[in-house]
């Protein structure tokens, strides 16, 4: 259950761009549970999560009077996104949270990477990339932020950022809203779905034999992060990518499964398709379920 709380940190974001002439672009961020089809048309533009609550991002291209009793506490001035330039929302990536006890909080960590990225020790760096000239922090939460650049430095982006954030592109045109005030058919499924879940013993029996270390460890020996692992690379072209494929083809194996590999394309690492037998004791006179479970062994970054 989500809950919705109208003490977020919520902002009104304006700017003002110089071209030929004038021009403004107005951001509203807006707890998304205030929205209705009236304030969110023709200025939706997604919603996200600003630590656990949904926020919605609203774009005018002048100053929108229904949308600023939606607005708490910060105006910020900003070039306006015009031409090729792109706004992000940045956010924490959902972990268990054993993964935090090393990393900073996000006030911490934007504050690092923002100082890291643009003026460490208080000097400007890199004066000649784009990429460091015209990031722009527009506003930020202690949870969430939101960032302006031009298109083509995503991937820069991408790469760095801090590695428990996430981001996500804010669409440069409205988005649809009357579909977020009525149930989608897909919708109505998962909530029949939901309403029939209920404690499994299997399901938790096989849950407690789960290690938190062996998963540590195999996680280290694919990324090649621990010291006895050769792989350097998962790329799907790489010998790391096949030496990855015959490993978890190995450890399936030894807990009775039986693993061969599917040749996928020339040049591409294999396919690792294993089976497990059907339970003995399974009530043969019902047709026997069968489950799939899939998953990428290899590794090739993209932004989004």
């Amino acid at each position: 259950m989500l809950l919705l709380r109208r003490s977020l940190p919520l902002g009104l974001l304006a700017a003002v761009y110089s071209h030929a002439a004038p021009l403004e672009k107005h951001i509203y961020i807006a707890p998304s549970s205030s929205l209705s089809p009236f304030t969110g048309e023709e200025t939706y533009h997604g919603t996200f999560f600003n630590g656990g609550n949904p926020v919605s991002v609203l774009m005018c291209s002048r100053a929108c009077s229904h949308l600023d009793s939606l607005a708490e506490s910060i105006t910020t001035p900003f070039n306006g996104i015009f031409g090729d330039e792109a706004v992000v929302w940045v956010e924490e990536a959902t972990v268990e949270g054993a993964l935090r006890t090393q990393e900073p909080d996000f006030p911490t960590a934007l504050a690092q990477f923002t100082g890291a990225l643009l003026f460490p020790d208080g000097q400007a760096v890199m004066q000649s990339s784009p990429f460091q000239k015209n990031l722009r922090l527009l506003w930020s939460s202690d949870r969430a932020a939101l960032f302006s650049l031009p298109s083509k430095d995503l991937g820069e982006l991408d790469y760095a950022i801090p590695r428990l954030w996430e981001l996500i592109r804010v669409p440069s045109e409205p988005l649809p809203i009357v579909g977020l005030f009525t149930e989608s058919d897909s919708d109505k499924r998962l909530r029949e779905i939901l309403s029939k879940v209920h404690f499994n013993p299997d399901v938790a029996s096989v849950l407690s034999s789960i290690s938190p270390a062996r998963m540590g460890f195999d996680i280290r020996w694919l990324t090649g992060e621990s010291t006895d692992s050769p792989i350097v690379s998962r790329h799907s072209f790489t010998d790391g990518a096949i030496t990855a494929a015959r490993w978890i083809k190995g450890r399936l194996e030894e807990t009775g499964a039986s693993c061969h590999f599917m040749e996928f394309l020339e040049g591409f690492s294999p396919n690792v398709i294993c089976s497990y037998a059907a339970d003995p004791n399974f009530n043969k006179t019902l047709p026997a379920p069968r489950v799939i479970l899939s998953a990428h062994y290899d590794s090739r970054g993209s932004f989004g």
